[in-house]
């Protein structure tokens, strides 16, 4: 500490030791900037692993790591899943959270929050975002770039077929469909106990409400159910198509899949001759950042190209059989099911669900508007 009485070298000494004090102040900070950066080009995170993911270290060179996290990451990509459907909302995706007894590290149960940021994450298909600018990371995703998207478009109001605010009441067509007079969405109400109403707009008198028994607009939902069916013999002609192209689908997938890995291979092995051209100083460290950065991205571009046939082998032949199952058992599969499945078909096999006083007015999605009375129709046309 310099005394009111120092003199000219003691000032320049203080002023010397000021100097060489900030001067290494700047260099760690240049060091800890270039490290940061080195980390990024190379698809290393920086940060607290988001949840699903693990940070560890090296017992050996103490160097960090990212892991998937082998108890979580199921249930988050669940969450991905739930959410992609469109009929559940954030809320209650964390009531299904705490039901499935999803906790942080720390063992805490996930704050709202921390799930609305989770369903934007892009990290989970391989993404890390860092001061706004997407990078490419090098760990495992949890799910893929189609899944992701399609909660994105849940989000933000596309696709949605209905996810409204939790309730406790067991509403099975809570926040489904929208007043055809207003435009709002239709609410309910439980009387004594266990009479559920549905709340609407009068289309005589727009400025009263109208107080709708759910079992009359439910019992609409089931004759759309029961007018979905497939004949014998056209559901055996598409069992057999599927049985035939099998082969083919195989042969595409695995034709692709063998493709992407010479890709990926051919990509490494450039980046290997990348870094020694800039060894050898045969390119500037600006040339090499570039074409090291659009390899890099390639290559996570490929990597999940080459998830997406992995998982999508037979995928095309499952949907599809699922579909026409759904079809021709719809109203089968409906009567079984509990509240929470009865939402998730009616978003599936409906779009558009308005309430025009006591009558329901919908469009069904495609291809479930072409199985309406088939059977019907097609005996129709027989007996002509």
């Amino acid at each position: 500490m310099l005394s009111s009485q120092a003199g000219g070298g003691e000032m320049f000494m203080w002023e010397a030791k000021v100097f060489l004090a900030k001067q290494y102040i700047n260099r760690l900070t240049d060091d800890a900037v270039r490290s940061m950066n080195h980390k990024i080009e190379h698809g290393q995170w920086v940060s607290k692993a988001p949840l699903g993911y693990l940070n560890t270290k090296d017992p050996v060179t103490g160097r960090s790591n990212v892991i998937v996290d082998p108890e979580r990451a199921f249930f988050v990509k669940k969450l991905f899943q739930e959410y992609a459907t469109g009929t559940v909302s954030l809320s209650e995706l964390r009531r299904r959270s705490i039901e499935w007894d999803l906790r942080t590290i720390k063992g805490f149960p996930i704050a709202p929050q921390t799930l609305h940021k989770l369903i934007q994450n892009p990290f989970y298909r391989g993404v890390m975002v860092i001061k706004g600018v997407e990078h490419p990371h090098s760990y495992p995703p949890i799910i893929d770039k189609a899944l992701f998207d399609a909660c994105q478009d849940i989000r933000l109001g596309k696709g949605r077929t209905g996810a409204p605010r939790d309730t406790e009441k067991p509403f099975a067509l809570r926040g489904l469909m929208r007043c055809a007079t207003s435009g709002r969405r239709v609410t309910c109400d439980l009387k004594k106990g266990k009479y559920v109403y549905l709340i609407c707009q009068d289309p005589a008198r727009p400025q009263k409400r109208l107080f709708v028994p759910e079992g009359k607009v439910m019992a609409q939902i089931e004759a759309v159910f029961r007018s979905l069916q497939i004949p014998a013999d056209v559901l055996a002609e598409i069992t057999d198509y599927l049985r035939q192209t099998h082969e083919a689908e195989k042969a595409y997938h695995h034709q692709a899949i063998a493709r992407l890995h010479r890709e990926s291979t051919e990509l490494t092995k450039k980046l290997d001759r990348l870094t020694d051209l800039l060894i050898d100083e045969s390119i500037t460290k600006d040339e090499y950042d570039k074409k090291r950065q659009a390899m890099i991205a390639r290559r996570a571009e490929v990597n999940q190209e080459l998830e997406g046939h992995h998982a999508g082998d037979d995928q095309f032949k499952i949907a599809l059989t699922s579909l026409v199952t759904l079809a021709s058992r719809s109203w089968e599969i409906f009567e079984r099911s509990t509240i929470a499945e009865k939402r998730k078909l009616i978003g599936f096999v409906f779009s558009n669900l308005e309430l025009k006083g006591a009558t329901l007015c919908y469009t069904l999605k495609k291809p479930f508007d072409l199985f309406v009375n088939l059977a019907e129709n097609n005996a129709v046309r027989d007996s002509k």
